[in-house]
Formats: C-alpha cells, structure tokens, sequence
C-alpha cells in the first residue's frame, strides 16, 4: 500500500521523527494504531460493512440523539477501534488517527505533525484490521458495546 510520509514532533520529548499515514485526501481509508504500541493496521471503510454498522448503531443510540452529522462522525471515528476491532499483538485496542510511537521516548502524543515537503511516499504491506470478536456478537450484545463505550466517552 502506498502511503505518505509525516513529520512528527513529539509533545513529550520534543523529538522529531517521520511516520507514514494515509495519502492526504484519501476518503474512507484510515491507519490505525495501537494505543501505547503504535502497532499500523489499516480500513478501507468503504470496504468493511463492520463501519457502516457501528455507523447505523451509533446513529440510533439516544445518547447522541439530535447530534449534528459532523459530531456523529467525530464521535465514530474516535469509538471506531474499541467498539468494533480486534486488540493488537500486545492486548492494547486500535485508534482511528491515533499517533505513532516516538522513537526516542515511546510517547503517542505528539505537539505537532505535517506532510514532509517535498512529498515522500513508502509502499509498506498493512494487515487489514479485524473483527473476530465483534462479529461473534449478537445484535443486541452490539448495541450494549456501543452504549457502554459512548458512556465512557461522557455521552
């Protein structure tokens, strides 16, 4: 897959890194990354129904009710990697635009982050994401998920 270099500046440590991401414009695709790992997995979401499920149940929750079509995207690209994607290697959950790891520190915040220029590119195999655990539930149970992890939101 082909994706495009950033510069990263880490928040704790200042140090600065280059990491990929998905091509700038790219639409329903998204890197993933392991909170506190920074292990990559990669969505198409125009591919995995798992996303426009979790987009309809999420939709339907009263909690977000009468929320407005750009807050209900926030709210599911942030929700995204615990409600519906499997842990990574280590046991740690996946984010939609998480941060990578720091090479110097290991921290996942970062101050700051731009396309390199002039433009870089790396072609890297990516695992796609997967949904063992959220396909083996049952409607219902994916419902509770969702509620249970807008609650922890403060929704």
């Amino acid at each position: 897959m082909k994706l495009q270099l950033y510069r990263f500046k880490c928040a704790h440590c200042g140090a600065g890194f280059k990491s990929p991401k998905t091509i700038a414009g790219s639409y329903g695709e998204f890197i993933l990354r392991g909170i506190g790992t920074g292990e990559i997995a990669y969505l198409n979401a125009l591919e995995d129904a798992t996303y426009d499920e979790v987009d309809r149940i999420l939709k339907a929750n009263n909690r977000v009710a009468g929320k407005r079509a750009n807050i209900l995207a926030d709210i599911l690209r942030k929700s995204y990697g615990d409600i519906a994607c499997d842990l990574d290697s280590m046991g740690k959950p996946f984010r939609i635009g998480a941060s990578p790891r720091c090479p110097r520190c290991d921290g996942q915040d970062m101050e700051s982050w731009e396309e390199v220029d002039p433009l870089e590119f790396v072609d890297e195999s990516l695992r796609p994401v997967s949904h063992f655990e959220w396909n083996a539930l049952s409607d219902d149970m994916k419902e509770r998920k969702v509620d249970e992890i807008l609650q922890l939101l403060g929704f």
